[in-house]
C-alpha cells in the first residue's frame, strides 16, 4: 500500500485486525488510515501486509461501511503486477479492514522531494509502468481519480499504483480535499464533472510534469479556491518542462478530456524508446540508494518474524504484553531477574503461580496507572473547558467588535448616500438657476433691442419734422443717412454697442446679435442654450445591463451589494454569480429562492431595477442561520469562503453545496436542502 516511515502504534491504534498482528503505524495513506501488520495465519511465515481501515470517530457508520466495502470491491476486481493484490477483507469488523500486500519501496513523492527530479529517459520509464498499472484497473471498469506522486511507489522492479478505489468514496467538494490533491486533479474533476479514464490521463500528465521539474503544473498558491480555479479553468503554467518531454506531456493536459491521448497508445509509442529492465538502468544513483535502503528495511522486518518460543516464554510473554507503560516495563524487569536467578519454573503448577502472582502485581500497576490517568483527563478536561470558555468570549467579544463595525460602516454608508443625495440636489437647483438667469438674459436683450430701435425711430421722425432732410430727396432715401440707396431701411438690423449706426442684416425684418463684437445681447429671435449635462457613469453601466446577462455581484454578507455597479461576464465563468432575469422601472421582481432585485436611482429621478437570479454551482458556499442548532434559514444570495473560520454576526453557518438539480428536497439524503427558483430546482448542501 505504502512505504513511507513506519511509526509506532499509539493509545488509539488497534493490536489485531482479523487474522494479522498490527505491529506499526504507516504515516501516509488517503482518507484511510494504514497500519503495518503481520500474518498469523499457519503457512503464511509472517507475511507483511498493509491493513488499511477508514478514518472515523467512534462506531464506523453505514454509509462509510459501504464505501469501505466499495474500495475493497474494486481492489480485489483488479490483479496486476504494477498494483499491490488484496490479501484479505473483514467488512462486517467492528472495525473494517482491507489487507494488501506491503511494498518497500517510497513513494514518488519523497523521491522527488529528498533526492531531486529526474531525466527525460527516466521520466519515460516511469511513465510506462504506470500507464500499464491504470490500463489494468480501466480494463476492469475501474477509475482510479486519485493519480498523484504520493500514490505511486517506487520499488526496483518498476512503479506500484495504490489506493485505487478511494476517490469513489469522496469528491472535489468534500473539506477533505486537499492541495495535494487538487493540483493533479483534471479539470472535470475540480468542476465537480463526472471524472473519466481520461481524466486519469490527465493525472498522469500533471505527475510526470512534477517528476521532471518539482512541482505541479500550477502556479505556487496556497489558498484552495484559487487552486481550484486555476485547475477548472485549465491555466497551466509549464514553465521549465524539458522540450523532449513536451510531446508526452502536453497532449495529457488538455483541457478537453477527448483531445487527451489513449494509454494504449501511449504505451506503444514509449515501448519505441524505452527498453526493458529495471530501475538500475534508467534511475540516478541518489534514487537508487533511497530505494535500496527501503528494500533493506522491509527485508528486515520480514526476518525478524516471530520464532519458536518455550512454553514458558509464551505464557510470560502474553501476560507482559500488555501496554507499552511503566507497569510493561516493571514486569519485564521481573522477568528478567526471575531467569537471571535461574528459577524460572518449567512445570506447568510452578508456572501457573508465577503467572498468577506476575498477573496480581500488573493488576495493581495497571489500577495505579487507571486513576493517574483518570487524575490527568480531570485535569485536561478542566483546561479544555477554560479554554472553551476563554475561546466562547474571545468569540462574543469579536461577534461585539464585528457588530459595532458593521453599525460604522451603515453609518457611514448612509452619511455618504445622504452627502450624494444633498450633491444631486445642489447641482438640480444650480442647473435650474443657469436656465432662468439664461432667460433673463433673453428677455433683457430683447428690451434693449426695443428701446434702441423705438429711439432710431422716434430720430428720425424728429428730422423729418424738423426739415433736416435736403429738398428734392425722398424722405425715405436720405442723403445724409448711412443707409444706402434703394435699400428699405427694414433690411438692416441693429447692433448697440459697436455705434450707432444701423448694419446690414443676413436676414430682413430680423434683429441678430449677440456678445462677441458689440458687447451687448441681439435680437428677440437669439436665445442661449446650455449644453447637455454628462451622464453619470453609474447610470451608464446600469443602462448597459441586457436581459440574459450575467453579472459578477452578491450580497457580502453585511447587507450591501459586492459591487457599487454591474459587472457583466460570460455565464459559464465561476464568477458568473448572477444572472439578469429582467430589466425594468419598477421593483416588481421576485424575491425569495435565490432571485432579488438591485435598484438604482438615476440623475434624472427615474428607477433603474435588475431582477437577478442566482447561479449556483457545487462547491460554491452561502450563509445560513440557526435553529434547534441546525442549519435552517439561508441567504442564497451570498457568496462565503468556504474555509473561512468566522462569519457575520447576523449568521452561524457556512454551508457548502454538494449538488444543485431538479429533483425535490428529498433527494438531498443527510445533507441539507432548499428549493430555488420558485421551486423548479433545488439545492444540497452541508456544514462546511
Amino acid at each position: 500500500m505504502t512505504g513511507t516511515r513506519l511509526l509506532p502504534l499509539g493509545p488509539d491504534d488497534p493490536r489485531q485486525l482479523g487474522a494479522y498482528r498490527i505491529e506499526r503505524r504507516i504515516a501516509s495513506g488517503g482518507m484511510g488510515r494504514i497500519y503495518l501488520g503481520r500474518s498469523a495465519r499457519p503457512g503464511e511465515g509472517g507475511h507483511l501486509v498493509a491493513v488499511k481501515t477508514p478514518i472515523t470517530k467512534g462506531t464506523v457508520s453505514p454509509s462509510d461501511r459501504r464505501r469501505f466495502a466499495r474500495e475493497v470491491e474494486l481492489a480485489r476486481r483488479v490483479d496486476s503486477v504494477h498494483t499491490a493484490r488484496v490479501r484479505g477483507a473483514g467488512l462486517t469488523d467492528v472495525r473494517p479492514w482491507m489487507a494488501v500486500d506491503y511494498i518497500a519501496a517510497p513513494p514518488l513523492s519523497e523521491l522527488v522531494d529528498t533526492q531531486g527530479t529526474l531525466s527525460a529517459a527516466a521520466v519515460r520509464w516511469v511513465a510506462v509502468g504506470v500507464a500499464r498499472a491504470l490500463i489494468a484497473l480501466h480494463d476492469e471498469g475501474v477509475i482510479h481519480r486519485d493519480v498523484k506522486p504520493q500514490n505511486v511507489l517506487l520499488p526496483a522492479t518498476g512503479p506500484r499504483l495504490i489506493d485505487f478505489g478511494i476517490s469513489h468514496a469522496y469528491d472535489l467538494t468534500q473539506t477533505t480535499l486537499t492541495l495535494g490533491t487538487l493540483a493533479f486533479s483534471a479539470p472535470e474533476q475540480a468542476r465537480g464533472e463526472p471524472s473519466t479514464t481520461a481524466s486519469d490521463v490527465y493525472s498522469l500528465g500533471a505527475t510526470l510534469f512534477y517528476l521532471a521539474v518539482g512541482r505541479p503544473p500550477y502556479r505556487d498558491t496556497e489558498h484552495l479556491l484559487q487552486l481550484r480555479a486555476l485547475v477548472a479553468n485549465n491555466d497551466l503554467t509549464l514553465k521549465g518542462m524539458p522540450r523532449e518531454l513536451a510531446p508526452l506531456i502536453r497532449p495529457c493536459l488538455a483541457a478537453e478530456h477527448t483531445a487527451r491521448p489513449k494509454l494504449h497508445t501511449m504505451c506503444a509509442e514509449l515501448d519505441r524508446l524505452v527498453l526493458p529492465g529495471d530501475g538500475a538502468r534508467w534511475l540516478p544513483p541518489r534514487w537508487r540508494a533511497l530505494i535500496d535502503a527501503y528494500e533493506a528495511e522491509g527485508q528486515r522486518l520480514r526476518e525478524t518474524a516471530p520464532s519458536s518460543q518455550t512454553a514458558t516464554e509464551r505464557l510470560l510473554t502474553q501476560v507482559l504484553s500488555a501496554a507499552p507503560t511503566r507497569p510493561y516495563t516493571q514486569l519485564r524487569e521481573a522477568y528478567t531477574q526471575l531467569r537471571g536467578t535461574g528459577r524460572v519454573p518449567h512445570s506447568p503448577d510452578r508456572l501457573g503461580q508465577v503467572a498468577e502472582i506476575l498477573r496480581r502485581r500488573q493488576k495493581e500497576l495497571r489500577e495505579r496507572v487507571r486513576q493517574k490517568e483518570e487524575e490527568r483527563r480531570g485535569q485536561e478536561r478542566a483546561r479544555e473547558a477554560r479554554v472553551q470558555r476563554e475561546r466562547e468570549e474571545a468569540i462574543r467579544r469579536e461577534q461585539l467588535r464585528m457588530a459595532e463595525q458593521q453599525r460604522k460602516e451603515k453609518e457611514a454608508e448612509r452619511r455618504r448616500e445622504e452627502a450624494e443625495r444633498k450633491r444631486r440636489e445642489a447641482e438640480r437647483k444650480r442647473r435650474a438657476a443657469e436656465r432662468r438667469r439664461e432667460a433673463l438674459r433673453a428677455v433683457a436683450s430683447f428690451a434693449g433691442a426695443m428701446l434702441l430701435l423705438a429711439a432710431a425711430i422716434g430720430g428720425m421722425a424728429f428730422a423729418r419734422e424738423k426739415g433736416l432732410f435736403p429738398e428734392g430727396h425722398d424722405n425715405a432715401s436720405p442723403r445724409s443717412s448711412s443707409f444706402p440707396a434703394h435699400t428699405p431701411p427694414s433690411q438692416y438690423t441693429l447692433s448697440p454697442g459697436r455705434n450707432d449706426h444701423p448694419s446690414p442684416s443676413r436676414s430682413p425684418h430680423t434683429l441678430t446679435g449677440g456678445r462677441g463684437t458689440g458687447g451687448g445681447y441681439g435680437s428677440i429671435g437669439d436665445s442661449y442654450t446650455p449644453p447637455p449635462p454628462e451622464p453619470d457613469p453609474a447610470d451608464k453601466a446600469f443602462a448597459a445591463v441586457r436581459r440574459g446577462d450575467c453579472l459578477t455581484v452578491h450580497d457580502d454578507g453585511f447587507g450591501k451589494w459586492s459591487e457599487k455597479t454591474p459587472s457583466t461576464v460570460p455565464c459559464g465563468w465561476l464568477t458568473a454569480y448572477v444572472r439578469v432575469t429582467e430589466v425594468a422601472g419598477s421593483d416588481r421582481c421576485e424575491s425569495a429562492g435565490g432571485r432579488t432585485s438591485w435598484s438604482h436611482r438615476n440623475d434624472d429621478l427615474t428607477r433603474t431595477v435588475l431582477c437577478l437570479e442566482r447561479q449556483f454551482r457545487t462547491g460554491q458556499c452561502f450563509l445560513a442561520n440557526a435553529k434547534d442548532r441546525r442549519p435552517k434559514a439561508a441567504n442564497l444570495m451570498t457568496v462565503w469562503d468556504c474555509a473561512a473560520s468566522k462569519v457575520p454576526v447576523a449568521y452561524d453557518f457556512v454551508m457548502r453545496i454538494t449538488s444543485v438539480g431538479a429533483g425535490t428536497v428529498g433527494n438531498c439524503g443527510e445533507d441539507y436542502a432548499w428549493e430555488i427558483h420558485g421551486g423548479s430546482g433545488t439545492i444540497c448542501a452541508t456544514v462546511a
